[in-house]
């Protein structure tokens, strides 16, 4: 990731230069899957408003993305309000991510149990949040959008209450336009719906499943629901249908947000809302519970299906064969849309059974 701040601006340019071509390449290979998010070399604004300019408007990107701070620096710093301005003249978002290769608070107290994410990424996301807030970023700015990733969602109505206790009380009201909670509008938030099931609730009563984005983050362990995040959202007894369908996006609201068309399968058809789960038999390959049938088709290596998890109970990116430095071939046999729902094997990886017994494989 070229969040390395700390090396010299010539470099950094060149590399998120070139960074941003190699993701323009898989970005105009597959244009309906995927968008592209401009790296840029932060530590120099100026560098960094020619490579936003570029990526946008020759590369075709979507979004500009950030680490949370620069070399310690917070995003609220008046040297980087050029690359504010250009974000908002190009009409693109400006994405943040925490990274633990970057300058992350506490880090060095924070080495046991990926604790640099569960509570590192927590504070770099709020104070990120504060900068573009209380920092008057969002007013310099009122068009400018902000997406803070991979810090999870049930810290926001916490540090609102603070944020507007500081306003009230401190006379932050005399320095900001409006008290914090009201710049909302132009602040998303990725929420781990596995993580957070108990808490999503709370958070959209006060600030609406507007505002929240689905966190997958496959195939990593924390920060991301992984393959499971939709039906985490749909099996969620606390979430209305609106809000189901909120965090989904529904498709179309998601991608139109940046610029997309909703996504289409090899058939030609609008890609499904939501999967179904699908079982292998080897009589009729992959199928889904509303109907029986499957349609074969070619893909005899099966490259897209890396590794078969030992075990059903395995956590998302880890098997028992991975953990011990090996690495298990994957059979090879017929690949199958569903006729259905139009979808094939959700997963580049394979738990439980073994293609062609007839045992029953999660999708």
């Amino acid at each position: 990731e070229p969040f390395h701040y700390d090396v010299e601006p010539e470099l950094a340019a060149a590399v998120c230069q070139s960074y941003n071509n190699a993701i323009a390449r898989v970005v105009s290979k597959y244009p309906d899957r995927f968008i592209g998010l401009a790296h840029v070399p932060m530590q120099s604004p100026e560098r960094a408003v020619i490579e936003v300019e570029r990526a946008v408007k020759e590369l075709g990107f979507k979004a500009i993305t950030m680490f949370t701070n620069v070399n310690g620096r917070n995003l609220d710093e008046p040297e980087f309000w050029p690359v504010y301005a250009k974000a908002e003249e190009l009409g693109v978002p400006i994405v943040v991510h925490p990274s633990r290769s970057g300058t992350l608070v506490g880090l060095d107290r924070l080495t046991k149990y990926h604790l640099d994410n569960a509570l590192g990424f927590l504070w770099e996301g709020t104070s990120a949040i504060t900068a573009f807030i209380i920092g008057g970023v969002l007013d310099l700015f009122p068009k400018l959008r902000v997406g803070v990733l991979e810090t999870m969602c049930g810290y926001l109505p916490h540090l609102m209450d603070r944020l507007t206790e500081v306003y009230e009380m401190e006379g932050v009201d005399k320095l900001i336009k409006k008290p914090p909670a009201e710049y909302l509008d132009q602040i998303w938030l990725s929420a781990n719906v596995s993580a957070e099931r108990a808490t999503l609730r709370h958070v959209i009563d006060r600030y609406g499943s507007e505002r929240l984005m689905l966190a997958v983050d496959f195939p990593h362990g924390l920060g991301g629901a992984g393959e499971s995040a939709t039906d985490d959202v749909s099996n969620n007894p606390d979430l209305s249908q609106h809000d189901k369908e909120r965090i989904l996006g529904s498709m179309q609201p998601s991608c139109s947000r940046w610029g997309l068309q909703r996504p289409k399968t090899r058939q030609g058809r609008q890609a499904p809302r939501r999967r179904h789960k699908q079982t292998f038999t080897a009589e009729k390959g992959w199928a889904c519970p509303s109907r029986s049938t499957a349609i074969p088709i070619s893909a005899p290596t099966m490259r897209s299906m890396r590794s078969i998890r030992s075990s059903p109970d395995a956590g998302h990116g880890s098997s028992t064969t991975a953990r011990a430095g090996r690495r298990r071939s994957t059979p090879r046999g017929p690949r199958s849309y569903c006729r259905t729902c139009g979808t094939t094997p959700r997963s580049s990886r394979w738990a439980g059974g073994r293609a062609g017994s007839g045992m029953p494989m999660r999708a």
